[in-house]
């Protein structure tokens, strides 16, 4: 994936573009295959961050229900 269009994909993902700016990159994820690609690859990466985040939260849920279950 290449970095000068992170901050891009970040606005957009956030709902941080103004209506022209979203349609506009919209249009060029439709046009640009190369574009479209790098942003399924941010949305993959922020999924796995999100599903790690999760599962961190789900592990330190259980160590806590574990502890108080012992007394």
């Amino acid at each position: 994936m290449k970095t000068k269009n992170l901050g891009l994909f970040e606005k957009y993902y956030n709902d941080e573009m103004d209506p022209e700016a979203r349609k506009a990159f919209e249009e060029s994820l439709s046009s640009d295959p190369e574009l479209n690609a790098s942003f399924r690859e941010y949305l993959s990466i922020y999924e796995a961050i999100s599903d790690k985040d999760a599962l961190d939260l789900r592990m330190k849920l259980r160590e806590i229900r574990d502890e108080n279950s012992r007394g």
